[in-house]
């Protein structure tokens, strides 16, 4: 008897560090995966390495801070093996600063990557799972969205915003099997 195919999963920030070890833990639960980094090179590296253990991997390159990039994945994702079931957002930046040099541009990118990517995620993906009673998005915040550090206003200020988005979705989407 033939094995259904496992989820299929986006994971930002998946070219290194703990995107790429997210994504590695995924495959070996069978999880179909569309990597997402801004470096194609470092992606194509990473589906190389889970390939040869069997994953099946599609990569995408994109800077996530751009509006239509998530978009763009989200399609290419559906081409590919069709509409996400989970995604993982994981890409990020970590400005660090002392507050008088904390610019205007250091606190849009964090936000553009830790706010607006995962509630555009949500809002391309959420219909279809609640259609189909399951779905998850899973944020991957840090201790900086529940307290604040020196030099890290921007920071700090987006993974709160990241922290309080994710609890509205649970609010929102929970009753409908989404998580």
């Amino acid at each position: 008897m033939a094995q259904a195919p496992g989820p299929v999963t986006i994971v930002t920030g998946s070219s290194r560090g703990i995107g790429l070890a997210i994504a590695a833990a995924l495959a070996r639960d069978g999880h179909r995966l569309v990597l997402v980094a801004r470096d194609g090179d470092r992606l194509a590296e990473a589906a190389s390495k889970l390939q040869t253990v069997g994953a099946e991997v599609a990569t995408y390159a994109a800077d996530l801070g751009q509006p239509s990039s998530v978009d763009d994945v989200i399609r290419a994702t559906e081409e590919h093996f069709g509409p996400p079931d989970v995604v993982v957002n994981n890409a990020g930046t970590a400005p660090s600063d002392k507050i008088e040099a904390t610019t205007a541009a250091m606190m849009h990118e964090a936000f553009a990557l830790h706010v607006a990517a995962p509630l555009a995620f949500a809002r391309g993906c959420a219909a279809d799972m609640k259609r189909r009673g399951s779905g998850c998005f899973l944020q991957l915040a840090s201790t900086a969205g529940l307290r604040g550090y020196p030099f890290t206003s921007a920071y700090t200020a987006a993974k709160h915003g990241m922290v309080g988005l994710t609890r509205a979705l649970h609010a929102e989407l929970s009753p409908k099997g989404v998580h």
